[in-house]
């Protein structure tokens, strides 16, 4: 009964469309962080509203697999090909990348969007399997967000239309078979550029894909305790009404509701202003409730911010530095990719850069 019930557990990475660097390395917390960049993709109430017109030309975003964390296990070089499974099994290798433009005209906000993300974990040292688990996004999402005083303090809402094409694969592959022998084929023997060619990927393993229309809806409340001090508490439902635009809807699936809740403290002084903030998701998932709790913080000093939070149970820390034209954000943080709390951590560093953020008054 036991073996049962877990086989029903969500036993994967918790899915993201984007994901942002700030809240990864604040415990992945973002649902009622009012001013991160990219967490309306996680509660659209939390784009502020401005008074003209705010262009971000540039932003990419990379995360990868902590190489510091696997060091020792990578030398000295095995030197056959049994030793490379027995060595490396079970060690998830990620890489993944977001990048956007923003656009923002008073209360809405265009963003278009390009996401992958790529895990291989060597399974089964015996006969080795490869698991695959590839996808990329891209889309363009409309973000509408306001808000008005009342008695109980300021009200924050948004709406997120988002349309965009999803593909991608997951899948276990032997290791010496002809899809993954094809594959190294077309990257070292043809062209080692071929590595970052996702139609190639997409032509050896058949990608799945679909291309999606969906909501997000979210509330941010806040209330003033004084002057300096605030509290925010947020809802939000993201990928709302799902429909797919494609004729055959059985190629991908959709993807599932979700909400989050999220509070947040903020207190401001003289030379320095921390938050801290705790989040509850995905609400909607089965999954182990241990690991829907996010805890973070983060102290900023104006020009520089310090991160740390613990998601899942692992602990995340991080730096930001902005000096003009450049957003700069770096850390690492770890995510869970088995059933259960702190199982089977995958340890990752973060890199964010956003260039030439710039206000237009008109």
């Amino acid at each position: 009964m036991i073996i049962f019930c877990l086989s029903l557990l969500y036993s994967k990475e918790i899915p993201y469309l984007m994901k942002s660097p700030q809240a990864l390395l604040m415990g992945d917390t973002a649902v009622a962080r009012v001013g991160d960049p990219l967490a309306f993709f996680y509660n659209p109430a939390t784009r502020e509203k401005v008074e003209s017109i705010k262009v971000t030309p540039l932003g990419i975003s990379l995360q990868m697999s902590n190489p510091i964390e696997y060091l020792d296990k990578s030398f000295p070089l095995p030197k056959s090909e049994y030793e490379v499974a027995r060595r490396f099994m079970h060690i998830p290798v990620h890489l993944g990348m977001d990048v956007f433009p923003i656009v923002q005209l008073g209360p809405l906000t265009f963003t278009y969007f390009f996401s992958t993300r790529n895990d291989l974990t060597l399974n089964n040292a015996n006969h080795p399997m490869v698991f695959v688990d590839m996808s990329m996004s891209q889309g363009i999402v409309m973000t509408y967000g306001d808000s008005f005083e009342y008695n109980l303090g300021r009200l924050y809402y948004g709406v997120n239309l988002k349309a965009y094409k999803q593909s991608g694969i997951s899948k276990n592959y032997y290791l010496f078979g002809r899809k993954l022998r094809e594959l190294t084929d077309d990257i070292v023997i043809d062209n080692t550029s071929n590595i970052f060619n996702f139609d190639l990927f997409d032509r050896v393993l058949n990608f799945s894909s679909n291309t999606l229309l969906n909501f997000d809806f979210g509330i941010v409340q806040q209330v003033s305790l004084s002057s300096d001090r605030e509290i925010l508490m947020a809802f939000a439902l993201t990928d709302v009404f799902s429909r797919s635009l494609d004729s055959n809807e059985e190629e991908a699936s959709d993807p599932v509701v979700k909400g989050r809740f999220g509070i947040s403290y903020r207190e401001e002084f003289e030379y320095f202003k921390y938050e801290l903030a705790a989040d509850y998701y995905p609400i909607g998932i089965i999954m182990d409730e241990s690991r829907k709790l996010h805890l973070g913080t983060s102290i900023d000093f104006g020009r520089t911010k310090l991160f740390a939070g613990m998601s899942e149970g692992y602990v995340s820390y991080g730096l930001e530095i902005l000096l003009w034209p450049i957003r700069f954000v770096i850390g690492t943080y770890s995510v869970e990719k088995g059933v259960l709390f702190r199982q089977s951590p995958a340890s990752r560093f973060a890199v964010f850069l956003e260039l030439f953020d710039f206000n237009l008054n008109i």
